[in-house]
């Protein structure tokens, strides 16, 4: 099987996707230990419990949120600086927006 750069960089994008979802379930997990060790002891009532847990729900989603935007953000400048140095780069783009 012949080795494809774009595999590689799509690789390690997936990787870097996996390792940054993998701290939000992570930080979820410690956040729902946390919660539910509250809950047992006492020190909140089962309504705050939910509240804390709705809380850092739509807090990961927008971590999740700005990292997307971030990698997306990323990509385009590696990709609009290598059409802007990379003739050899500039050809293969126009050569597939061509077909």
């Amino acid at each position: 099987m012949k080795y494809d750069k774009r595999d590689g960089l799509k690789s390690l994008m997936e990787q870097s996707m996996l390792f940054g979802l993998g701290l939000f379930d992570a930080s979820r997990e410690t956040v729902e230990s946390f919660v539910d060790d509250m809950l047992d002891r006492g020190r909140i009532q089962k309504d705050e419990a939910e509240a804390l847990r709705s809380e850092y729900k739509a807090r990961r989603e927008e971590e999740q949120e700005e990292l997307e935007a971030a990698f997306s953000d990323r990509i385009t400048e590696v990709f609009l600086d290598k059409l802007e140095n990379d003739e050899a780069f500039r050809l293969k783009v126009k050569t597939l927006l061509d077909k």
